[in-house]
């Protein structure tokens, strides 16, 4: 069974704010600690594992593309490119290959929901304080 970024992170959210609402005030206080634990990790991991996929696919596929974006020091030096130029590069929206093109689409959404689940982290922890 495939489950989709946006059904994964709303259930997680769902059942988050569900377990405020509905616990016991001292049950309360772990919702924001359940969502950050299976919220941001998890959301790390597939971020991670989208980029250095969507890199080989660049590396192999737009050499030049790679070179202009790849990170040029450290561990990943030439292996990977560098994930603040999924914010800012407008290179990549005229990729012609359509496997990089969904790559690069599926790693910007699993970097958004990446901060999107840091940011509900902060909300869910703010919700239980006032609730309670």
């Amino acid at each position: 069974m495939k489950i989709n970024y946006k059904n994964y992170f709303f259930l997680l959210l769902i059942l988050s704010i569900f377990w405020i609402f509905l616990g016991k005030e001292f049950y309360n206080n772990f919702a924001p600690f359940i969502f950050f634990i299976f919220g941001f990790p998890i959301f790390g991991f597939l971020y991670f594992s989208n980029l250095s996929k969507f890199s080989t696919l660049l590396k192999n596929r737009e050499p030049e593309l790679f070179k202009r974006n790849a990170i040029h020091f450290g561990y990943f030096k030439d292996e990977m490119i560098n994930g603040i130029n999924l914010f800012n590069s407008t290179e990549f929206s005229s990729i012609n290959d359509q496997e990089v093109k969904n790559s690069y689409d599926k790693t910007k959404s699993s970097l958004n929901y990446l901060l999107v689940s840091f940011l509900s982290f902060g909300i869910i922890g703010i919700l239980t304080v006032y609730i309670n």
